[in-house]
């Protein structure tokens, strides 16, 4: 909403169709989801998200070299996952005196980590594509994500009766909006300006 009321830039039908499916499926996802305590990470799953750091980083770095469509979603969803990873790490901490045995957790260290891989993938991804298409493919992946996780792994639940059928609609018409807003992932070619003092020549 903001890249086209302030930066003026024009969606197409299949654009605002995917993004209305993303809406809607992230609503559905968050009033399908059951309120209650957070179950932490254990600590061996504190590390093994620790160790997911290096991963993404590398799948990250392997896609900035390639400017193209494909690589510019990587890098979105790469975003995504990684803040993600922020959300479910912060389930690890437990404020603790002193502070010091908090900061040294896997749990800190890696909302630090995926904190900075985030906000560096998402720059990247922004400067190379779509504002609309990079927004969105981040808003998805870091929502299904955590969600898949946290119903797989952590416990967390659904609402009762119709929360299951609600959720799983949620993630087929976000997965559906992010694939639907794929083909509109153009990365932005690099203009190079040339030397007035050669083009004089």
């Amino acid at each position: 909403m903001v890249a086209v009321g302030v930066l003026q830039v024009r969606l197409h039908r299949g654009e605002v169709v995917a993004l209305t499916a993303m809406v809607i499926g992230l609503i559905l996802l968050a009033v399908s989801a059951q309120p209650g305590p957070a179950r932490a990470l254990s600590r061996t799953g504190q590390w093994a998200l620790l160790a997911s750091v290096p991963v993404v980083a590398a799948v990250a770095t392997v896609s900035a070299r390639r400017n193209t469509r494909t690589a510019t979603l990587l890098l979105a969803g790469l975003a995504g996952a990684a803040f993600g990873g922020v959300g479910i790490a912060a389930r690890g901490l437990h404020l603790a005196h002193p502070v010091w045995r908090a900061i040294s957790t896997p749990a800190a260290w890696s909302v630090v980590a995926f904190g900075v891989l985030a906000a560096l993938l998402f720059g990247t991804a922004l400067q190379r594509g779509s504002v609309t298409v990079t927004a969105a493919a981040v808003a998805a992946t870091e929502t299904i994500l955590p969600s898949i996780i946290g119903l797989t792994v952590l416990g967390d639940k659904t609402q009762p009766g119709a929360g299951a059928a609600a959720a799983a609609v949620g993630f087929a018409l976000t997965l559906a909006g992010a694939i639907g807003l794929a083909p509109y992932a153009h990365p932005v070619a690099t203009k190079i300006n040339p030397d007035p003092r050669t083009s004089r020549s």
